[in-house]
């Protein structure tokens, strides 16, 4: 030491002392730990007594085997373990021999982190770069190259750092685009589809050949082509407004990439046509069964017929049809010979009329008073298919007769009366020149229900038509070309704290950091927040009570109870006295201070805590604490 008085250097001495008495901790790891200490040469290792002739292990024999395993040889490992042991117990006349470190090695479990310098264990790949989920989903989808070595996983150093910097280019790539279009009001691609009427295929064709202006996130990991699709509502409903004035195809012509992917799903439609996968009837000519070879798969059988995979397996478990079974992994798979196909396809024809359940089951419902899917389509003069999407589409109530919807004509005759009573109704509505949500549905291009929602969410002013809402079309017009004019509630209020509020941006400038980080740190903590357009706002006041509240809140419930009760962590006592945590243990363990355990967790009275102080300050051999006052705390 130097001739003034080292405070820091004799609480490391103090921490070294405690640490080697305990026996947890190898000297060198101590030394390395506190450099400054000056430790007693009879303390250089902790000794103990070999019990009926068993070795005991040591934390030091186990760091040399931590250090070395997968990176020396078995008997240097040996050596070196039997280096420490002689130094532990002061004689050389016990060792240890490989199977005793093989068996020390599995009990340590550090199979899970051996590897050679160029490889690190998965898991602790990680933790290393911050990013555990990401990597084991890039590790299961073949992104990220893996070797396997019993049930553990590695990955090449090489390769991690590669993927880290894929990952971060695409992180980056993220925030910039999401920072070029936060004046730009977005929506999903579902609301885009709502706001167009469209569904997912000719939608995406649009986002992907430009007709719809959209912006498409990369990915994290995975492919990039799979991110997530940002559309400007603007550019969607004006192709809403072009479909709406009969002029799409007009429209379409300007895009050649959109005529590009027309033209190559009708060449694909052709191709699969012309291979009997489509619109056409498999002619069961060739067997194509892969697991039992000269069968049909169900799947052929059921195509050959017009009906459903499951129909065969209801006919094959009442035994009326017969099938081969081969379990492949546990399983089943179904065959049909070509003999026993054509007897049963023969026999459907002739009692199902192509397809279909028996004659005689319809038979049996005409003869309980029922009436079943082609009564109706007769009844209403459609077509069987078009009478069953009507009856789905107004939720008439039917019951089942075996598989098939069976409907009681008492039933029947209510709903037509109220289609008559509804016919009158948009009679009276056409000759008082208002319009009803069904007239609104066909100009708008929604459904119903959407309408619906659209126009008592906004307020449209209406009147009542016996049972049904009417709306002025020069209301609805006035609506449909400036939505502000009739806002929500919600809307009208946002609208009038808008000038009060704060965006992402403001955040950002307040807590000094990127606004992807101030979004995640807002939707992390749960802070109450409102859209405006496609921006995100929150009120002041729930931001300056984050703030507060984040300041002085504990980090877990342990904390809490110790804070709520007037004591001072371990964490407390280092800031107050400016060492590390371990420095701070040794010390109060070398002066016996009494110690509260919440958990894991140490805490001390402020009362014995001073009184230390005052102690130390008083024997004239340390410095005194004054200077760390509880401000520091």
């Amino acid at each position: 030491m130097s001739d003034g008085y080292d405070l820091d250097a004799h609480l490391d001495t103090l921490a070294a002392e405690g640490l080697l008495k305990q026996g947890k901790l190898s000297p060198a790891r101590i030394a390395s730990l506190f450099p400054e200490a000056e430790v007693d040469a009879a303390l250089s290792f902790v000794p103990f007594e070999v019990a009926d002739g068993k070795l005991p292990w040591s934390d030091a024999q186990d760091a040399v085997i931590r250090q070395h395993y997968g990176h020396s040889s078995p008997q240097e490992i040996v050596d070196r373990v039997n280096a420490v042991l002689h130094r532990e117990l002061g004689t050389t006349q016990y060792s240890r021999n490989f199977n005793s470190i093989a068996a020390r090695i599995h009990t340590l479990d550090l199979v899970a982190w051996a590897g050679n310098e160029d490889e690190i264990h998965l898991k602790a790949a990680g933790r290393l770069v911050g990013l555990s989920f990401e990597l084991l989903h890039a590790a299961d989808k073949g992104e990220l190259p893996t070797r396997k070595e019993g049930r553990y996983r590695f990955v090449k150093k090489v390769d991690l750092a590669n993927w880290y910097v894929r990952y971060r280019e695409r992180q980056f790539a993220q925030s910039e685009l999401l920072d070029a279009l936060e004046d730009v009001e977005l929506v999903t691609k579902r609301e885009a589809m709502e706001i167009t009427g469209l569904g997912e295929t000719h939608i995406t064709r649009y986002l992907q050949s430009h007709v719809i202006t959209a912006w498409q996130l990369p990915t994290l990991t995975g492919p990039i082509e799979k991110g997530e699709w940002l559309v400007s509502r603007q550019s969607a409903e004006g192709l809403q407004e072009v479909r709406q004035s009969g002029k799409l195809k007009e429209f379409l012509r300007q895009f050649p990439e959109y005529q590009k992917i027309q033209s190559q799903n009708a060449k694909e439609v052709l191709r699969l046509r012309r291979q009997n996968r489509l619109g056409q009837r498999d002619p069961l000519a060739k067997p194509g069964s892969r697991l039992l070879p000269g069968c049909f798969t169900i799947k052929q059988l059921a195509n050959h017929l017009a009906t459903s995979t499951q129909i065969l397996y209801d006919w094959i478990k009442k035994g009326m049809l017969s099938a081969k079974v081969a379990t492949i992994h546990g399983r089943s798979c179904y065959g049909i010979p070509p003999d026993e196909a054509h007897r049963f396809a023969e026999w459907f024809r002739q009692n199902s009329g192509g397809g279909g359940p028996g004659k005689h089951i319809y038979r049996e419902i005409e003869a309980a008073g029922l009436l079943h899917y082609p009564a109706l389509a007769q009844r209403w003069g459609l077509t069987v298919e078009q009478a069953a999407s009507f009856a789905r589409k107004n939720r008439i109530p039917h019951g089942s007769w075996g598989q098939i919807a069976v409907f009681d004509p008492q039933v029947i005759a209510d709903f037509e009366a109220m289609k008559r009573y509804d016919r009158v109704a948009y009679k009276k509505a056409a000759e008082a020149g208002l319009w009803l949500i069904k007239d609104i549905k066909e100009r708008w291009g929604k459904s119903e229900g959407n309408v619906r929602a659209i126009l008592e969410r906004h307020h449209v002013p209406f009147v009542w038509l016996d049972r049904f809402k009417a709306y002025r079309p020069a209301d609805i017009e006035a609506f449909r070309q400036n939505p502000a004019l009739y806002p929500t509630s919600y809307q009208q209020k946002i609208k009038n704290e808008s000038d009060t509020l704060w965006f992402i941006k403001d955040l950002a400038e307040r807590w000094k950091m990127h606004r992807g980080t101030a979004r995640a740190k807002a939707r992390r903590n749960n802070i109450r927040s409102v859209r405006i357009g496609g921006l995100l706002a929150f009120y002041p006041a729930d931001i300056e009570a984050f703030e507060q509240t984040a300041a002085t809140r504990p980090h877990s419930w342990r904390h809490r109870q110790a804070s709520e009760q007037g004591l001072w962590l371990t964490a407390d006592l280092a800031r107050r006295w400016q060492m590390h945590p371990a420095s701070v243990r040794a010390l109060v363990a070398s002066h016996g201070i009494p110690v509260i355990r919440f958990g894991r967790l140490f805490a001390f009275h402020p009362a014995e805590i001073e009184a230390f102080e005052r102690t130390l300050a008083n024997s004239g051999k340390r410095r005194s604490f004054s200077a760390y006052d509880a401000s520091r705390l």
